[in-house]
């Protein structure tokens, strides 16, 4: 059983929605996939970025030496990585360095599409064995959506690249089959045509008498031979 390819061109709408609507299905399965991986790894990393932290302030929690804490916190944010860190001392005092998120690289409604909350973590400061405080790491997500942008774009752009590449092939299937039911069409006619002068030629050299039966076969393939005629383009080769 032979594929018959549809012969009308809005015929391939029902095809492309059909293959959109898979990518897109694709592409959301993907982002969401992608999105809670991103927000597991920046977890772990603001987590142990805590801990790291808290182990270097731990020798610096004295009252005299707030200005080292102070410079030490300004410096871990000055990498871009982190949008706040925050020393709460156990007095009930607090050294917080926060710095303004800086934009993605990304349409405002692809990030309004996929809320990215910023990972939070937390962990305590020892002085000996007293508890000194606690310092909270803040991560930015930036560099997050920066990810899932170009994940989409990626996704996106090989769905559309196969989309077009099925619809050049099943165009020029279309085309190859027309051309050749054209063709099969130009032959019938030939044939027809041929006959029909094949028959005029017999019926030259019959005599006046003997020429009802064989008139009537001419003006019957003559007949045949216009419908076909009439099938064919005029403008056609």
């Amino acid at each position: 059983m032979r594929f018959r390819l549809p012969a009308h061109p809005m015929a391939a709408l029902p095809l492309c929605l059909a293959w959109l609507t898979a990518v897109g299905a694709m592409l959301i399965v993907c982002l969401l996939t992608v999105r809670t991986q991103l927000t597991s790894l920046l977890e772990t990393e603001a987590q142990d970025s805590a801990v790291a932290l808290a182990t270097a302030l731990a020798p610096h929690t004295g009252e005299d030496q707030a200005l080292y804490r102070k410079t030490l916190l300004k410096g871990f944010t000055e990498s871009g990585a982190y949008r706040m860190v925050t020393f709460i001392l156990i007095t009930g005092g607090q050294i917080r360095q926060e710095v303004p998120d800086y934009p993605a690289a990304v349409p405002q409604w692809f990030q309004a599409i996929l809320p990215f909350e910023p990972p939070t973590a937390e962990a305590e400061v020892l002085h000996g064995w007293d508890l000194a405080g606690y310092i909270v790491v803040s991560r930015q997500t930036a560099s997050a959506y920066l990810l899932l942008w170009h994940t989409a774009l990626g996704i996106v752009g090989a769905g559309l690249v196969i989309l077009a590449g099925l619809l050049w092939w099943w165009w020029s299937r279309l085309t190859q089959v027309q051309n050749q039911q054209q063709n099969s069409e130009y032959d019938e006619l030939r044939r027809e045509l041929e006959a029909t002068q094949e028959l005029l030629f017999n019926f030259s050299s019959l005599e006046p008498e003997g020429a009802t039966q064989p008139g009537r076969e001419v003006l019957n393939r003559l007949i045949k031979a216009q419908r076909f005629k009439n099938r064919v383009p005029a403008d056609s080769d």
